[in-house]
């Protein structure tokens, strides 16, 4: 029986890692039945939902469109394995964005219909923790919005940067095209834990995988790291209207430590912004989870908690900032590493 998983994301929930991962070991997978298509210019599948999604082309890359475009490729796929024994896995953040472009499920599920066994797969991540991460992959390609408006328009709008924060919305869109007994909601609070994290759980879903353990490691087993919070929030605010670069960030980052102790968390939030996502955010994930468990009893998704613990951009006061001047003055970071 042909089986084909579709890991839709979403975004900042390990995805690049367990893409590295399996395109780095394909061969490994292909050995116990499991196909991790090669599909340039990178190692995850979002070329596949480019009639959909604008796809991101690595700069410099001389990558073009391969004729036929991802229909040819969806039909390659299904005519190579639709009719066998193997499992496909293929996976891709692109299928589960909202905004400014989202995938029409209808027509993707009409892609794979030939396989005897359709499952989509998405790991959510909690709001509170999201919501950030997103914002920081921001700041690390390009100078983003300031925060509190980010944070505001977010809140608003049930998405942040054009990814889902409202997942009772994002289950309504899968649902336009696959019936709930073909999607499985996981939660990245769950998976992220050692030793073998999401690249272990995804394995763990098709009966006879190999262990992670056997696995080439790539990046150490982890990719696309996002840099301290605080860090890299105290480091737009002098590079301004300039990204901040990544020796800047290390620079903010040290003087944090220094300031508030070696072993801090840092949260890009203000206690109050905490207090109001909670409220936001948690009747629609008690919602989404009823929803969720008529399918799959034993999903749980993470209560929002407060982050007392963590150092939040109210608590950055003038001591911080002369510090860091001081600091800046007498080891200045060059044009270059400024912005």
């Amino acid at each position: 029986m042909s089986r084909i998983i579709l890991h839709i994301g979403t975004h900042k929930t390990a995805t690049t890692t367990l893409q590295r991962a399996m395109h780095a070991n394909r061969a490994e997978l292909e050995k116990h039945g499991i196909i991790y298509p090669h599909t340039p210019p990178s190692t995850g599948h979002h070329i596949l939902a480019a009639d959909w999604i604008d796809p991101i082309i690595p700069a410099g890359s001389d990558f073009t469109m391969p004729e036929g475009g991802p229909a040819r490729m969806w039909k390659n796929i299904a005519d190579a394995h639709a009719k066998s024994d193997r499992t496909v896995f293929i996976s891709a953040e692109a299928f589960s964005r909202g905004a400014p472009k989202r995938m029409d499920m209808k027509a993707f599920r009409g892609l794979v219909e030939r396989f005897d066994r359709i499952e989509v797969v998405c790991v959510l991540r909690d709001q509170l923790s999201y919501l950030q991460s997103v914002y920081m992959q921001l700041l690390k390609n390009r100078m983003p919005q300031p925060f509190p408006s980010f944070f505001n328009e977010s809140l608003a709008s049930g998405m942040a940067a054009g990814v889902w924060l409202d997942f009772g919305a994002l289950y309504d869109h899968i649902l336009t095209g696959f019936p709930p007994e073909e999607i499985r909601f996981m939660s990245f609070n769950d998976l992220k834990t050692p030793p073998d994290g999401v690249v272990g759980a995804m394995l763990d879903l098709i009966p006879g995988a190999p262990k992670p353990s056997s696995f080439q490691q790539v990046n150490g087993g982890q990719s696309n790291v996002s840099p301290d919070p605080l860090g890299g929030w105290t480091a737009c605010c002098i590079s301004t209207p300039q990204r901040a670069k990544p020796k800047l960030i290390a620079k903010t980052t040290e003087i944090l430590k220094t300031e508030f102790g070696e072993g801090c968390r840092t949260m890009l939030y203000t206690a109050k912004e905490v207090e109001r996502l909670i409220n936001h955010f948690t009747p629609m994930n008690q919602e989404f989870e009823r929803r969720v468990r008529a399918i799959q009893p034993e999903f749980c998704f993470p209560e929002l908690k407060s982050r007392f613990t963590d150092i939040g951009r109210d608590q950055i006061k003038d001591k911080f900032w002369i510090r860091l001047a001081r600091d800046l003055y007498r080891d200045p970071p060059s044009a270059a590493q400024a912005g």
